[in-house]
């Protein structure tokens, strides 16, 4: 059989890159699933969309259901599983707010309020409200189950601090954004770009600490 006359990592580095451009088929797969993921989420009315509710039920407005079985559901199981990746690529513009959960969606800042706040979600007389109805033009109306002490005060005020950028609501659906676009927009291609980028630079950083580690001290010093 025939060799190979170049490594095979190399033939997947983009051509600009010294590479073959040769798409890493793993990664590409993986892109396109999410695709459908974004499809989701952007898509107010399709058929398909409406299959995927009714057979799994919908967890929040941006996604279904976590799937638990196994039996005719590996498609969707496996698109399912690619969500925590997109939403931690991902960050929600509040248009009318009514589909922006104000506690668990990512909507302000890097990351949900409920992973900085988690100690005031849980007194929050309703965890599932969403920013409309939580704002108004007054600002902020934010219930707890009982009367707050005085340290939990202080942390109000820092939530308050972090959501003190929001404009407001306005008379557009919510939308989600892609964080690694200007225009907001998802593509297969900036995804993969983007996968393929960071998996190649965990590959070399590896092996920079094998070579580190078994190259003798007359080699490294020239490294």
């Amino acid at each position: 059989g025939r060799y190979n006359l170049v490594e095979w990592e190399v033939t997947q580095l983009r051509k600009g890159k010294g590479g073959l451009g040769i798409k890493n088929l793993e990664i590409h797969n993986s892109c396109l699933l999410m695709k459908w993921l974004w499809r989701f989420c952007d898509e107010e009315i399709s058929l398909w969309k409406e299959v995927i509710v009714h057979k799994f039920g919908q967890n929040s407005p941006w996604c279904s259901n976590e799937v638990n079985c196994t039996y005719g559901t590996g498609v969707w199981r496996t698109i399912r599983g690619l969500w925590s990746k997109l939403q931690e690529n991902s960050k929600i513009r509040v248009g009318n707010g009514n589909n922006v959960r104000f506690w668990k969606d990512n909507w302000i800042g890097e990351v949900p309020l409920q992973d900085k706040f988690p100690d005031l979600m849980l007194l929050s007389s309703n965890p599932e409200i969403v920013v409309s109805g939580s704002w108004s033009p007054q600002g902020w109306d934010l219930n707890f189950r009982r009367y707050l002490k005085d340290w939990e005060v202080k942390r109000v005020v820092d939530l308050l601090k972090e959501v003190d950028t929001f404009g407001g609501t306005i008379m557009e659906p919510d939308r989600l954004r892609w964080r690694h676009s200007s225009e907001g927009s998802f593509t297969v291609n900036k995804l993969y770009r983007r996968e393929n980028s960071i998996m190649q630079e965990e590959e070399l950083k590896i092996w920079r600490n094998v070579w580190k580690n078994i190259a003798p001290t007359k080699v490294t010093c020239f490294t």
